[in-house]
């Protein structure tokens, strides 16, 4: 568009296949509503790309022909009520775009079969499986952040009922069809899964909760999720029409299964007492001495004495997604981190790249490091601190 274009054809880098991928008008992320994208794109299928690339130099025509429908999408919810107060959740999406089979019909039918499992039975906490709407797209007035916005919308009315703070945990699977199984998410609950797929002797990446995904409205607003996906080894059936059953690695399903409802037995018995906040605290305290023995001051980090508080509001204000670098100029995935304001420093201890500027997507708040980069990590780590006694 920049360059005078009037239109946009794009075709896939894979054959033999047809993809849906969406394009926004402006160059952000922004949770608010956007300028719709003034030209109209096109995406093609490798095999007519390169017709088009062979006849480059000819001209043609195309006419189109777009309208904007606003339609209802609906969230299921079952439920099963526990002794105590709270629940747990565990979630999937039903919305797709094209056959969809590993993103997210796995998780529909994962769900579906934990119902069978659990139905009739007894807990101490409540249980709601939940299928989301609107996780590939569905956010009003062309808002740039246009995904999870089914989740969002639930975590809101649960806010508004006055349950949020009843909600245990969220588990919530999605994509999560091929190797290596990405456990994205807080540590109190990854520690979990983590130790459960070792034990099964199944290979993971571990990772903060995924951006990309439903739990991170819940990690948002402070909750312990996570996420199981292989999202960066279905990237070749991605969101196109080969992402289909025999594409699926249904043992490692089973397996993931079977891992899902063992932490759930546990959460189910023992509510936030059976989450891992001790693996929560060694995560945080590591990054912050870290941060500490780089700039020369020695905090006194003392474990809280409430952690389910303390480690709620720590993710609810201190967890982010970021973009490394200028929209414009850089590519690559969210990265979400702990302390966003601190990332470029573990960027420079780590051997990385440090980048003029870090982007919070969504809020797109930019995080600017300047020259002198110990003053910077120090100021910020003081911050940080700072936020850690108001939390205690």
């Amino acid at each position: 568009m920049e360059a005078g274009g009037s239109g946009l054809a794009v075709y896939d880098f894979a054959p033999k296949r047809v993809r849906r991928i969406m394009v926004a008008g402006v160059w952000d992320y922004r949770w608010k509503p956007a300028p719709p994208p003034p030209i109209p794109c096109l995406f093609i299928s490798r095999e007519e790309g390169m017709k088009l690339v062979k006849e480059d130099g000819s001209w043609g025509r195309l006419r189109c022909r777009s309208e904007v429908v606003r339609s209802h999408g609906y969230t299921v919810e079952a439920t099963r009520e526990g002794v105590e107060d709270g629940f747990v959740v565990v979630s999937c999406h039903h919305d797709h775009w094209l056959t969809g089979a590993s993103d997210d019909l796995v998780g529909v039918a994962m769900l579906l079969k934990l119902a069978e499992k659990v139905e009739g039975g007894k807990a101490r906490y409540g249980l709601r499986l939940v299928s989301f709407t609107a996780e590939e797209s569905g956010a009003l007035d062309f808002q740039p952040w246009y995904w999870i916005h089914g989740s969002r919308g639930y975590v809101k009315e649960l806010e508004r009922e006055g349950e949020l703070d009843s909600v245990v945990a969220v588990v919530n699977v999605d994509s999560c069809t091929r190797k290596p199984v990405h456990l994205a998410g807080s540590p109190e609950i990854r520690s979990l899964l983590e130790r459960t797929f070792s034990s099964r002797g199944l290979s993971y990446v571990l990772e903060l909760d995924t951006s990309y995904c439903d739990s991170y409205s819940f990690t948002l607003a402070g909750v312990p999720a996570i996420t199981l996906h292989s999202l960066p080894a279905i990237l070749d059936i991605y969101h196109s029409s080969a992402d289909v059953v025999e594409a699926v690695d249904w043992k490692l399903v089973e397996e993931e299964f079977l891992a899902v409802v063992k932490v759930l037995e546990r959460l189910l018995e023992k509510g936030w007492k059976g989450l891992d906040y001790e693996a929560y605290w060694e995560s945080v305290s590591r990054l912050l001495m870290t941060a500490a023995n780089f700039v020369g001051i020695k905090p006194k980090l003392e474990k809280p004495e409430k952690p389910r508080e303390f480690f709620s509001s720590l993710t609810k204000n201190c967890v982010r997604a970021i973009f490394k670098g200028d929209y414009r100029r850089e590519t690559g995935w969210f990265e979400t981190v702990f302390f966003p304001e601190l990332q470029p420093l573990f960027d420079a201890l780590e051997g990385r790249k440090i980048y003029e500027k870090y982007v919070i997507p969504g809020e797109e708040r930019e995080i600017l490091v300047g020259e002198d980069l110990k003053s910077y990590a120090r100021e910020s780590l003081n911050n940080i601190l700072g936020l850690l006694k108001d939390y205690e």
